[in-house]
């Protein structure tokens, strides 16, 4: 029989090796026969929760090829006998031959702890997300009928690793499903990716700001809504993933959300995310890495220009005559891009945080602590030789007006750091002077310049890609390839993102 005593044989807190647990360690320690003396046969369920996508996860190095299984056992002394049981194991009817054959591992005085390592293809992983798959390992107790012998099991466990999910958020006036190509994209290639987060899109208090001085403050700007929601379905993904660990690309304002919501994690509690044996399995919501998409972090002139369009529409100043003239032939009120931007974006709150000041100071006063990457494309593949934009000289500007909307946008974003705004009380109608502050021309997808694109110090994955525009850029299959490679690299590439295991 068995021998009795050893102080760690029951109760979970005390029980030997068990800990830690987690989406990638499962382990079982409660059920029928574990930890009672057995000379048949025992069958110990593992369920796993966590998706991991199907094996194409393995080429892409975000799965690994194998994982071990751990357990403990206790045996009949077989000094005691004349004999030594052959116990056989089996994990989903896989042969793992006998327990005798399988290394230990570590052990004191009373347990012993085995382990093996096995083809990952001999698990059972959650077919769909959500779901959970149940690992059968089994032992088949003295097949050679050796009298008296018997064993102790007290729990039994498996590890593998696994990358994040890789999640997208999307930017302004857009959805989830925009990033559909790219999510199909990354399935093919053994990424496991989730795009269900919609923003909700409305006026964000739209007459709210009736002031510029208004973007100042914190609880009328759109990134503070979009930021909690991104948390709040960082916590509901990872519930139905079975993993708090994330990897995040995030598109044109995306980014920015993508950042304040990363910022709030450390004050996130922790997610439950599984059961395994008598525990439930909590793991933190983390992200390990953000890709940004185009994304101005130093903020867009366009933003600045915004201002002004959000102001005219609430009836709040009358806007000078040279704004006008800059408006006009900025034809914010025609749509572009397959009609997907209108003016309209423009006059919603978000557009303070798009604003140079705005966008500026947030990206130098927050650090994420986690690793950045960045993208920029130049829009046009020639880029025209318009008039440069210059508040002294608007007929130039004007004779422009039948060029194509992206190319005039191209133009003014190019050639414009910023523009700030000098509040007038001289009349019974506050007024506002424009200052520009122009710049050296700087390549950009329309919206955004290079260098707002890169932030402070954010390495580009995809730098100066010629003829791609601000809205096409996350269904360019060349510009998903470049990031999706760069993020597979083994080591970690040239820019240090991963996606890997």
């Amino acid at each position: 029989m068995c021998d009795g005593g050893g102080g760690n044989g029951s109760g979970s807190s005390g029980r030997y090796d068990f800990n830690p647990v987690s989406s990638k360690k499962i382990a079982t320690d409660v059920g029928p026969g574990l930890d009672t003396e057995i000379s048949g046969g025992l069958d110990v369920n593992i369920p796993i929760r966590r998706y991991v996508g199907d094996y194409r996860s393995i080429l892409a190095g975000t799965l690994s090829e194998k994982a071990l299984l751990k357990f403990t056992i206790h045996t009949t002394d077989p000094a005691a006998l004349s004999c030594t049981g052959v116990d056989k194991l089996f994990l989903n009817g896989h042969s793992l031959g006998s327990i005798s054959d399988i290394p230990t591992l570590d052990s004191n005085d009373y347990w012993t702890v085995k382990g093996i390592s096995i083809p990952i293809q001999n698990l059972k992983v959650p077919i769909n997300i959500g779901d959970t798959a149940n690992n059968s390992f089994r032992i088949d107790v003295n097949t050679n009928g050796c009298s008296g012998w018997a064993i102790k099991i007290d729990w039994a466990k498996i590890t593998f690793d696994a990358g994040p999910v890789v999640v997208f958020v999307h930017g302004i006036l857009s959805g989830g499903e925009v990033w559909n190509s790219f999510k199909s994209k990354m399935t093919t290639r053994g990424v496991v990716s989730d795009n269900s987060i919609t923003m909700p899109y409305d006026d964000f208090n739209k007459n709210a700001m009736r002031d510029p001085a208004l973007c100042d403050i914190e609880q009328f700007t759109s990134t503070t809504i979009n930021s909690a929601k991104i948390v709040t379905e960082l916590q509901r993904i990872a519930r139905l993933y079975g993993t708090g660990e994330f990897a995040m690309v995030g598109h044109s304002k995306g980014g920015m959300d993508g950042k304040a919501a990363i910022l709030q994690l450390n004050t996130v509690p922790q997610v439950e995310v599984g059961t395994t044996g008598s525990q439930i399995v909590r793991e933190p919501v983390i992200v390990k890495n953000l890709i940004t998409i185009n994304t101005p972090h130093l903020g867009t002139p366009a933003g600045d220009l915004g201002i002004l369009k959000t102001l005219e529409e609430n009836n709040v100043t009358k806007i000078p005559g040279e704004f006008n003239r800059i408006l006009e032939p900025v034809p914010w009120n025609y749509a572009f891009v397959q009609g997907q931007i209108v003016g309209k974006l423009l006059s919603k709150n978000h557009v303070c945080d798009l604003t140079t000041n705005k966008a500026t100071t947030f990206n130098g006063t927050n650090p994420i602590g986690v690793p950045v990457f960045g993208t920029n494309t130049d829009a046009p593949s020639n880029p025209p030789n318009l008039n440069v934009l210059n508040i002294s000289n608007f007929g130039q500007w004007t004779s422009t007006f039948g060029l194509n909307v992206w190319q005039r946008l191209y133009n003014y974003v190019g050639n414009t750091q910023k523009l700030t705004l000098t509040e007038d009380h001289s009349t019974a109608i506050t007024l506002y002077t424009v200052n520009q502050t122009t710049q050296v021309f700087e390549s950009n997808d329309i919206l955004v310049s290079r260098t707002s694109a890169g932030g402070s110090g954010i390495r580009f994955v995809v730098d100066r890609k010629t003829g791609i525009h601000h809205t096409a850029v996350i269904d360019r299959t060349d510009v998903q390839e470049i990031i999706i490679s760069a993020a597979l690299a083994d080591p970690a590439g040239t820019f240090g993102v991963s996606w890997r295991k």
